[in-house]
């Protein structure tokens, strides 16, 4: 970081900032934004808005008749509106089975 000036620069340094200081408005600053709008929830609050346990949705999932999953941070993610999606393509008196 540079020095501040001293001596005869420095006069010149204060009213430099006489002039900056009163108008200077920073800019605001915002998360970016996402590049999908849709909201996601990790695995174990999936299951359990499915009613199912961790392990039974983990099952479901490896032999592919789950709700669809993508990666996030390395973990399995559900899109909310796929959980929904998955819970209405079930029949009307679907239970999801007792945990194991």
């Amino acid at each position: 970081m540079p020095k501040r000036p001293s001596g005869k620069d420095r006069t010149s340094y204060q009213l430099a900032l006489q002039d900056v200081v009163p108008t200077f408005d920073p800019l605001e600053i915002k998360p970016a934004p996402s590049a999908d709008p849709r909201h996601w929830v990790m695995e174990a609050e999936a299951a359990r808005m499915l009613g199912l346990s961790k392990k039974a949705l983990e099952s479901r999932r490896a032999r592919g008749t789950g709700p669809a999953h993508h990666k996030r941070y390395g973990y399995a993610a559900y899109y909310l509106d796929d959980l929904d999606a998955w819970a209405a393509s079930k029949p009307k008196g679907y239970r999801a089975p007792a945990p194991d």
